[in-house]
């Protein structure tokens, strides 16, 4: 459907020449069907800016009568080329809005009888050193320079104005040469007060004068923008998930919903549109966002009729297709609004979903998102020169700070703390769900916090509970610890890793490397304590080993390496030699070595990770711990318990106030007792506040499946859900710290 159209530029002498002999016009139309016809263009459009009159163009004072004897061969010609390919073309025409030059040189009558279409440049006026585009007319002149291109203006110097005259921002600064420079250009006030008069004047249209001035690398055309996107949303969800829900919301002003809803025809045609976008754009759902009810009293009856419409719509495509779609409603949270503007109770009955949009009650200076009756923009303050405050009203946290000008700013925001009373009220008010309006809002890159979310995964634990790589959650667990390669064999002088290890590992890292460029993935490398006293005990058993360990950087692509040496030889605990202590060191400074090396010839950062035990006597006596901080790039330590889900009838609940855990107990028939202690988040809410009070680097979850990962007993991964919302609050201040779960 769409048209493209040869624009033929000239001189204001060529024009003159070609329109004043009638050979040479012939020859001219010729030449313009050739546009036609040859190169198949849907019209021809005669840009001449600057014919002849006394007072502006550099034409003949003849063009006023050449001008049309040019256009009437010109529009034989077109409708001929018309009429030979059954197919219509047009004639434009594009003239300068120079008003001496409209009244004078211009035949505007017949012109405008003999072309399809008539554009005028503002550019062609004669005080182009005011603005580019002019609304108005002529005021006095403005001493500002000459500048009208419109570019970025991202240089420092600029100083900003409103031009009242071309109803458009301009820009000014002074030169080194102290001459001034102004530039005029558009922005969506300027557009507004242009596209007001185009439909004030019932103008026929609008002509962009060159499409890449825009913002080009963000712009799409405006019917398609929204189903280009949606479409891609689908796209990514859809690879993603077979369970999660797309819904499309349809967002309209008062004015747009009130004269949709008013008249049958228009609500057919609505509706006819919504359907597309469940059948050809794949939809789950639509939302109709009706949330400011408040131009016609008829609204509430009105607004009624046009969800029944849908109501039915969507109820015929579920049956055609088979497949449930549904139909959404969101509203205003403002009092009058709901008492008057919406009929509740048809509204309820005939959609899936009702939420209500805190943004649109009163108070909007308080607070963005309300408890108990409401925004401004939530963003991420960090700066310094903030109050920190809570909101009584709104049971959320706020900063306010003075500005130079006296005023005071305040914005208010979402914590940890007010979330957890907003889902006390679900829960006590039995909503049915919450909506989480713009998902980005969140701290999704992790930005706020420089501590670490590590999350170990082990195919052989993993898969007997259907548990495989790609439920991995790499949003909340950057870092992926693969456990584990069993201790590598020795064949002759060298070591080899299992090849079923090689195998489980690379399918890990293949599927977390298709859905993520960031997460690192660790190869964990365990054994027992004999394994690693008799490896760092020989150069060569120590040299054998770093071969092993860096076909896995290069040869599996593995991010880093981690030596899982929980139980190092010492007088009270542990299996090894008393020279763990020290031979431990000597091959952590090889494998250093091996990894630099590795890390240059790949030119890719990759880590060594050392994971120890947190034995008390282990820590002090068998790991010399400031050289192997000085060795690795990250240390965990392993608490070694339990945790599982205690849902069977016998137990006995109790709190472990050593190691601040609850755990439960029960009595078998031979006597016996069974005690399992795991974690809630009661728990972990007090190993955060360890991890925040120490200063740690970050939290290693061992075995990220150990959560609820299929929402069993509530919330799908609830625990680390908090544990990652919780280190995103802990902002970083060491460089390096031991890890701790």
């Amino acid at each position: 459907t769409a048209r493209v159209v040869a624009s033929i530029d000239g001189s204001a002498r060529d024009f003159t020449r070609t329109s004043s002999a009638t050979v040479r016009r012939k020859a001219f139309a010729q030449a313009a069907v050739t546009l036609l016809l040859e190169l198949d263009a849907d019209g021809i459009e005669l840009n001449w800016k600057e014919p002849g009159s006394t007072h502006a163009g550099r034409g003949s004072s003849n063009d006023r009568i050449t001008m049309v004897q040019l256009l009437q061969d010109l529009q034989q010609a077109v409708k001929a080329a018309s009429k030979s390919r059954n197919r219509n073309r047009e004639l434009w025409f594009r003239g300068s809005l120079h008003t001496n030059v409209m009244e004078e040189a211009y035949n505007m009558f017949d012109l405008c009888e003999l072309v399809d279409h008539v554009t005028l440049d503002p550019s062609t006026t004669d005080y182009l050193e005011n603005s580019h585009a002019p609304l108005y007319d002529k005021p006095s002149m403005l001493k500002t320079g000459n500048g009208y291109l419109c570019k970025t203006l991202r240089a420092t110097g600029w100083t900003y104005g409103w031009d009242e005259y071309g109803a458009m921002p301009y820009v000014t600064r002074v030169l080194s040469d102290e001459k001034a420079e102004r530039i005029s250009y558009e922005d969506l006030n300027s557009l507004r007060l242009k596209m007001d008069m185009v439909e004030q004047k019932r103008f026929g249209g609008i002509y962009i004068d060159y499409v890449h001035s825009d913002d080009i690398y963000v712009f799409a055309p405006p019917q398609d923008n929204d189903k280009i996107a949606f479409s891609r949303v689908v796209s990514s969800v859809r690879k993603r998930s077979n369970t999660a829900r797309i819904v499309a919301s349809i967002d309209g002003s008062d004015r747009d919903f009130t004269i949709t809803s008013n008249a049958i025809v228009r609500r057919k045609a609505f509706v006819q549109a919504a359907v597309a976008i469940l059948l050809e754009l794949d939809a789950d759902a639509i939302e109709l966002n009706w949330k400011a009810s408040s131009n016609s009293a008829n609204d509430r009856a009105t607004m009624v009729q046009l969800l029944q419409d849908l109501r039915q719509a969507v109820k015929v495509v579920n049956k055609s297709i088979s497949r449930n779609r549904e139909l959404w409603f969101r509203g205003s949270l403002h009092p009058k609004v709901l008492e008057v503007a919406y009929n509740m109770f048809d509204v309820c009955a005939l959609v899936d979903h009702v939420t209500l949009d805190p943004s649109t009650a009163k108070s909007l200076e308080n607070a963005h998102a309300p408890l108990y009756g409401t925004p401004i923009l939530c963003k991420t303050i960090r700066e310094d020169g903030w109050n920190y405050a809570w909101d009584q009203y709104g049971t959320m946290p706020y900063v306010t700070k003075a500005l130079q000008n006296g005023q005071v700013e305040r914005i208010s925001y979402e914590d940890l703390d007010s979330l957890r009373l907003k889902m006390n009220m679900v829960e006590q008010k039995r909503f049915g769900g919450i909506y989480i309006d713009y998902v980005h809002s969140d701290d999704i890159y992790g930005r706020s916090q420089g501590k670490k979310i590590v999350c170990s995964y082990s195919p052989a634990k993993a898969g007997p509970i259907g548990y495989p790589p790609e439920y991995i959650p790499l949003e909340v667990c950057p870092y992926v610890i693969f456990k584990a390669f069993s201790f590598p064999s020795t064949v002759g002088r060298q070591m080899l890793f299992s090849d079923n290890d090689k195998i489980g590992f690379s399918h890990v890292l293949t599927n977390v490397r298709k859905r993520s460029n960031t997460a690192r993935v660790v190869a964990s490398i365990d054994g027992y304590a004999r394994d690693f006293t008799t490896t760092s005990s020989a150069i060569v058993r120590r040299k054998a080993f770093v071969q092993a360990t860096v076909t896995l950087l290069l040869e599996l692509d593995a991010d880093g390496i981690e030596l899982n040496w929980k139980a190092p030889g010492n007088s009270n605990a542990g299996y090894g030699s008393s020279n763990d202590r020290i031979t431990m060191v000597q091959l952590l400074q090889d494998l250093r070595q091996a990894v630099k090396a590795a890390s240059k010839s790949r030119n890719r950062n990759r880590e060594l990770w050392f994971r120890g035990s947190l034995h008390p006597n282990v820590i002090d006596e068998a790991y010399n711990m400031f050289d192997v901080c000085e060795l690795v790039d990250h240390i965990t330590l392993d608490p070694s318990t339990l945790c599982n889900t205690i849902r069977e009838a016998g137990w006995s609940y109790t709190w472990d106030g050593y190691g601040g855990m609850p755990y439960v107990t029960r009595t078998f028939q031979n006597g016996r007792g069974e005690r399992i202690s795991y974690e809630n988040l009661d728990s972990l809410r007090l190993k955060m506040d360890m991890v925040e009070q120490k200063h740690l680097g970050g939290i290693y979850i061992d075995y990220v499946h150990s959560d609820d990962i299929y929402g069993r007993c509530g919330q799908a991964y609830s625990l680390i859900a908090y544990l990652s919302s919780r280190t995103r609050s802990i902002p970083s201040d060491i460089g390096f710290a031991i890890e701790w779960i």
